[in-house]
């Protein structure tokens, strides 16, 4: 664990001192980016994942004389320090991306302490500054109502913070003035009915998808169309992928019924906090992840192996199957133009000739790097490397794949998944239809979202063209005629509008997604007015069948005495584990410790199949301590027979009730009760213990087996 020192003010009334001594502990206390120069430098560089943070320590741009200038103008003293000393605690707590909107708060905190004071010290803070930073950011700012929120929160964390650290004990509480939109996913107005239907995927468009993954041949689309297949078995964030690894896939058998079945699943890690869990593939879609992940496995093969040689060797060449030299081929023999241009993935100049191509020494640059010669990474790196040298091996290769291994190596960026390990691992552009492969080169495509993207919505691109989209590839179109243009994020919304529409609790939904919160799911939720209304209808309506405690129960609403079968009474039951409580708590408290499934006023339903599991786990911990008495009986043990007739009768209902549940014969709804004579009080147990003749059951002299259970209620 990581231990983190936190600044306590020594103060009570002197900000001054305050302020020096937060500003000293920062700088000399706190160690994050003292590599970068610390507090002698004017910007900060970082990675969080695959994202690239920069931090400039710079005023607004509308500060500066020239609008148009692009040079950044650094913070004047005081407020410098102030400021560095602010971010760096900052991220010392939590190395986040999302430095922006806190930086972006101290600059006009900086531009308003200059139209006020005319000074930028942090002491002068106050109501009035306070008021023109508002002001400033309204006249100025230029931000979405979503993105104003955020910078609210932020800003307002800021002034708590200085008046929590003393600085400024004094400085009016400032809460956030501007409103957190209202979501789009719920609206009702035109705008935001035409932005639902355009954000959630037809389930043509869907289908498109699956017929590009069947007609993928080439490398790019198997890669891409693989990567695609992953993101909507469940929903996935694309920035998830770069956790896969080979062996992501697991296998677990579960008992169903009294059938033992296999489920297949896929070992992820959900960004966002959740963190590792296990995405279960649902049955229909087995076949394709498994064949999506054999495709992935096939192409990243060579360049896993790869980054295990690198890691492994510090020297020489891995030998790949492009290379064209003889097995057992020295890393230390020399190289002709065929063979460089073989491992390197490069193309010859059409003007050199064979007998050019052919020597192994004093090799030119226009021979070795062919057409590719004016690349800056192979005249800086490769080239200038070689240089002079008589000839070029192997071993002169493996420096240069050595120098543009990926940052981070041998782990993928961001994460603790090893290179020769990962599932997403590829040669660089053997993704890309533009570009030859570069086989020397290991690549994660997946550390940004633009592969996917691109693949999914035809984009401009650098030379002015446009990007074949995986639709475009096999002439794939919208049942209107025009084109399909989707974005991984759909992907999410789509899977997560449709496990709306399928009644899937809002729990699992949100595990399933990845989400820590629950109340996330509103914001891919989709569905039309129409159907939103119809579910409430079914929720509120007292029609007959919302009378049945199935549908009741099916709803998530609450179940009443009355659907159980008490006429008359009123009120609803309690939700236990495995089914419903009736006991009337109001009359005396229960007495049963959590046994529910021995009590006679506990009610199961048949077509709930989570109850069903539920109960048959805890038929199997009660049939291990079933057993572990009747071993001790067989020992001896002092009063372990006490414990076999204890267990004995709460494995002997837990399992009559669960083969009633598993029996075809009964129907969807039946309501399964333990028999009043099997559930009496402690007064009429002591009685028949004395002799006494009661109600109560007597199962001392009974057998526990299945014919015996089948009749014990009635059933």
């Amino acid at each position: 664990m990581v231990n983190t020192v936190v600044f306590q003010p020594q103060h009570e009334t002197d900000g001054v001192r305050n302020l020096r001594d937060f500003i000293s502990f920062a700088r000399d206390n706190l160690t994050l980016f003292e590599d970068q120069g610390g507090f002698s430098v004017d910007r900060w560089e970082y990675s969080v994942s695959s994202t690239k943070t920069v931090v400039l320590f710079s005023q607004l741009k509308f500060q500066g004389r020239n609008q148009s200038q692009r040079q950044h103008t650094p913070f004047e003293q005081p407020f410098m320090d102030f400021a560095k000393a602010y971010i760096r605690t900052h991220l010392t707590r939590k190395l986040t991306s999302t430095v922006g909107k806190p930086l972006n708060g101290l600059r006009y905190v900086y531009a308003a302490l200059i139209e006020v004071y005319g000074k930028p010290d942090i002491l002068e803070l106050d109501g009035i500054v306070q008021g023109k930073v508002r002001e400033l950011v309204e006249t100025t700012g230029r931000m979405s109502p979503a993105v104003l929120y955020r910078f609210g929160q932020a800003l307002e964390k800021l002034y708590d913070e200085i008046r929590d650290k003393k600085i400024l004990i004094d400085l009016p509480i400032w809460r956030n003035p501007w409103n957190r939109p209202r979501e789009r996913s719920m609206g009702t107005s035109e705008k935001d009915k035409k932005w639902q239907e355009e954000r959630c995927p037809s389930m043509h468009e869907m289908l498109c998808i699956m017929d590009a993954f069947n007609r993928a041949e080439t490398t790019p689309d198997r890669y891409v169309t693989s990567l695609i297949i992953m993101l909507i078995f469940a929903p996935g964030r694309v920035s998830e992928l770069n956790y896969l690894t080979r062996d992501c896939l697991t296998e677990e058998e579960y008992e169903d019924g009294g059938e033992t079945k296999r489920r297949m699943g896929v070992r992820w890690h959900s960004a966002k906090g959740f963190s590792e869990t296990i995405k279960w593939v649902p049955k229909v879609m087995e076949p394709v992840v498994e064949e999506a992940v054999k495709r992935l496995r096939d192409i990243s093969e060579e360049p896993r192996r790869a980054a295990a040689f690198y890691h492994d060797r510090k020297d020489g060449f891995y030998v790949h199957q492009g290379c064209c030299t003889a097995e057992g081929f020295e890393q230390t023999a020399p190289l002709n133009g065929y063979q460089i241009h073989a491992a390197l993935g490069l193309t010859a100049n059409p003007k050199a000739s064979d007998a050019q191509l052919k020597i192994t020494r004093g090799i030119t640059k226009r021979i070795a790097l062919g057409i590719n010669v004016g690349s800056p990474e192979l005249n800086k790196r490769f080239w200038d490397h070689v240089d002079g040298k008589e000839t070029i091996t192997y071993n002169d290769l493996g420096d240069f794949a050595r120098r543009v291994l990926p940052k981070n190596f041998p782990n993928v960026l961001g994460t603790e998944i090893k290179l020769q390990d990962s599932l997403v691992l590829t040669w660089e552009f053997a993704a890309n239809r533009q570009f030859n492969t570069r086989p020397y080169k290991l690549a994660v495509p997946t550390l940004g979202t633009e592969l996917v993207n691109h693949a999914l919505a035809s984009r401009p691109n650098k030379s002015g063209g446009r990007t074949a989209s995986i639709f475009s590839t096999f002439g794939l179109k919208n049942e209107d005629g025009s084109e399909i243009r989707l974005t991984s994020h759909q992907l999410r919304v789509w899977l997560s509008t449709n496990a709306e529409r399928g009644n899937m609790d809002s729990f699992e939904l949100a595990q399933w997604a990845g989400r820590l919160r629950v109340d996330d799911n509103r914001h891919y939720d989709l569905r039309t007015p129409a159907e939103r209304e119809q579910r409430e209808r079914e929720v509120l309506e007292l029609s007959r069948v919302s009378q049945n405690a199935l549908q009741q129960a099916q709803l998530h609403g609450p179940v009443s005495y009355e659907a159980l079968g008490y006429k008359g009474r009123l009120g609803v039951a309690e939700i236990t584990k495995w089914g419903f409580c009736e006991h009337d708590f109001a009359m005396e408290p229960c007495t049963k410790g959590g046994n529910c499934l021995t009590c006679k006023e506990h009610c199961v339903i048949k077509g709930l199949t989570d109850n069903l599991e539920k109960i048959r786990v805890e038929e199997k911990l009660v049939e291990a301590e079933f057993n572990r008495a009747r071993e001790a009986e067989g020992l001896d043990y002092f009063g372990a027979s006490r414990w076999v007739d204890h267990f004995g009768y709460r494995l002997a209902l837990i399992r009559t009730q669960r083969l009633k549940l598993e029996d075809p014969e009964t129907p969807k709804g039946t309501l399964i009760r333990v028999p009043k004579e099997y559930d009496t009080s402690q007064t009429k147990r002591a009685l028949q213990n004395a002799g006494y003749e009661t109600d109560t059951a007597d199962l001392s002299d009974e057998k526990l087996s299945d014919d015996y259970l089948r009749g014990l209620l009635g059933t």
